[in-house]
């Protein structure tokens, strides 16, 4: 599919649900970096079989008074200026919830939580941070599960990466906002059995090669990114280098369906360049 930028759809078009994806980064041997995957289950009726990056949409839980308050002393009006959500205090909102959502989605996919101490308790152990990881994918409160460890979101550790956008015309659709840290050091990641048959840690440029070869199943947003971390030497070159690049609004089209991507992320001058497509 191209990527294009947004305009206005149709009036019964579905409208795309805010939601945040995390590319989980940790250094290769000197030889680049791997990123967290995770092979979604045959049978889901969305992207099924797709290697994709944890994420999903922004629950009410996620912009919950208790779940924001401890971030309330943390400024990310720089990153919500980047992600053009400044304007007002609903938008400074849905800045704050979508970086709650990604971390709870990889506390929830990977097993991994982003979050740094809140107090004096002493840090969880793996038993403890499991039980809770089951009570959220059941449906506990994360702001509430956070509470009881004595931890708060670690977002300050996000930085926004890109913006894609499901094609208009989708039965469902999803603004995405794309993410990408470091993976905690001193934690061991698993997959959600529910929602994945398997997950783990790749090279992206193997996978870009099994995707070409027709043995992994890539949506178009995953083949980009991983084409992007490609060109990077190590964990510390892609935050630093696409954690302060401009970022496009990409909405993708079903006119540009099978036509080649970009072997990087496109920045807004590149798409306009373009005439708006990719």
């Amino acid at each position: 599919m191209n990527g294009v930028t947004e305009s206005a759809p149709p009036a019964d078009a579905v409208v795309a649900r805010p939601a945040a994806t995390v590319v989980l980064l940790r250094d290769r041997d000197g030889t680049g970096v791997e990123v967290h995957l995770q092979q979604r289950r045959a049978e889901m009726d969305f992207g099924g079989s797709a290697y994709v990056f944890p994420g999903g949409s922004v629950d009410a839980g996620d912009a919950a008074d208790e779940t924001l308050a401890p971030l309330a002393d943390i400024d990310l009006g720089a990153t919500a200026a980047r992600m053009h959500l400044d304007g007002d205090a609903a938008a400074l909102r849905l800045c704050a919830a979508l970086h709650v959502c990604a971390v709870r989605e990889v506390f929830e996919e990977a097993g991994l939580l982003l979050a740094v101490g809140a107090g004096a308790t002493a840090d969880p152990d793996a038993g403890t941070l499991e039980a809770a990881r089951l009570r959220v994918q059941r449906g506990a409160s994360f702001g509430a599960e956070l509470v009881a460890l004595g931890r708060r979101a670690h977002v300050e550790a996000l930085r926004y990466v890109a913006h894609c956008i499901t094609p208009v015309g989708s039965p469902r659709r999803f603004d995405t906002r794309f993410f990408a840290t470091r993976a905690p050091a001193d934690q061991v990641d698993a997959f959600h059995a529910a929602e994945a048959q398997l997950g783990g840690w790749f090279a992206p440029a193997e996978v870009l090669a099994g995707h070409g070869h027709g043995d992994v199943f890539l949506m178009p947003p995953t083949q980009i990114m991983l084409a992007e971390l490609s060109h990077h030497r190590d964990v510390d070159s892609v935050l630093a280098t696409l954690g302060a690049r401009p970022v496009a609004d990409i909405l993708f089209s079903w006119e540009g369906l099978g036509m080649p991507l970009p072997d990087h992320l496109p920045g807004p001058d590149e798409l306009a360049s373009l005439g708006g497509q990719l």
